[in-house]
């Protein structure tokens, strides 16, 4: 007979029942890059950052959309880039103490990658890298909200800081650019397919 622990009403599930957490402690990174948008420091898993850079000396490029987390695009390695302003979706204070007198002198552009799919990602600051604790993230909400882009936080340098999640952050804003366009390489058959 198969007994499987049920957590009470309302309450968590037995340690070591937690399939999720499982999971999420079987793909945690080996280290996260933490930024800062508006007053809110994040962690990307390092290997989904590409590159963090300047933000371009020209500003972005108008996208006039309503509404959506697109800030607009920017020239990338010989193609365009959208990128992607969290404050538009999230609730994260923008007033940042001691920030720069004119807007965009210390922003930052990070480039993040999921598969094949790259997207800009408007920050405030780069803070640095840091190699994932021996406990790796820990998993907060245990619903799986497929839109919501915060499920975990993980303890870099003393600080708890939430982990944005990439492939929800792509699939959800439905903005990527793919990094064969990029590269000026044809799209692959069943793109040109999708797209005809």
């Amino acid at each position: 007979m198969n007994v499987v622990a049920r957590p009470p009403e309302g309450g968590a599930p037995p340690v070591g029942r937690d399939t999720a957490a499982r999971a999420l402690a079987a793909t945690a990174p080996a280290a996260y890059a933490r930024v800062r948008v508006g007053r809110q420091a994040l962690a990307i898993p390092a290997e989904q950052v590409l590159q963090a850079g300047p933000w371009p000396a020209d500003g972005l490029l108008p996208v006039p959309r309503r509404g959506g987390a697109l800030a607009g695009m920017c020239h990338h390695d010989g193609g365009l880039l959208p990128v992607v302003a969290l404050e538009r979706w999230c609730p994260i204070a923008t007033d940042v103490p001691d920030a720069p007198a004119t807007p965009g002198d210390d922003r930052r552009l990070l480039v993040l990658r999921c598969g094949s799919a790259l997207v800009g990602l408007a920050a405030d600051a780069v803070l640095g890298v840091s190699p994932a604790p021996a406990a790796g993230p820990v998993r907060l909400h245990h619903e799986d909200e497929e839109h919501e882009l915060f499920q975990s936080a993980v303890m870099l340098g003393g600080e708890a800081t939430c982990v944005l999640e990439v492939g929800r952050l792509t699939r959800l804003a439905r903005v990527w650019a793919e990094r064969a366009r990029l590269h000026g390489d044809a799209p692959d058959a069943a793109a040109a397919a999708d797209a005809g």
